[in-house]
């Protein structure tokens, strides 16, 4: 017999169950905070124990059934799009590249509405549709006659 026999198969489930609950012991690092209260968390990865890296956001309202409302900077953090968080510089241009376009916004809706005065007519799907009636198609009307007579040719038996 030479060296050591390999490990059984009981023994190796065991090594993974032991690698595997370190989840729990993992080290989990808070990255930072948005302007809505929300707080971001990072559990590193750990190759030795066949870890990947988690990322994970914990919402300032504790209410299940809401949304959180997260920043799109920090959207790609949590996806793995991004490697770092993003800093406060950067969320802060970010905001105000926000506001410059919705200014921006702003003035060209203004300035289409005083080259054009007269509103845009929307069409009012509900009326087109109660006052159309239903299409009609002649081979579809035989069709059910045929059948209402009981000239029953066209189906299959």
């Amino acid at each position: 017999m030479p060296g050591k026999p390999a490990p059984g198969l009981f023994a190796r489930i065991l090594t993974n169950l032991r690698h595997r609950s370190g989840v729990r012991h993992q080290q989990e690092v808070f990255v930072g905070e948005d302007e809505h209260g929300n707080r971001y968390f990072e559990r590193r990865a750990d190759p030795s124990k066949d870890l990947k890296a988690q990322r994970r956001l914990e919402p300032r309202d504790s209410d299940q059934f809401k949304a959180p409302t997260v920043p799109v900077e920090w959207t790609t953090w949590l996806q793995h799009r991004r490697k770092e968080p993003p800093t406060t510089e950067e969320r802060e241009q970010n905001y105000v590249k926000m506001i410059i376009i919705q200014q921006r916004a702003k003035e060209l809706e203004e300035k289409r509405r005083m080259e054009n005065p007269e509103p845009e007519k929307e069409e009012d799907i509900t009326q087109i549709n109660k006052n159309t009636a239903f299409p009609k198609y002649a081979d579809y009307d035989e069709i059910i006659k045929k059948v209402e007579e009981g000239d029953d040719t066209g189906s299959k038996k």
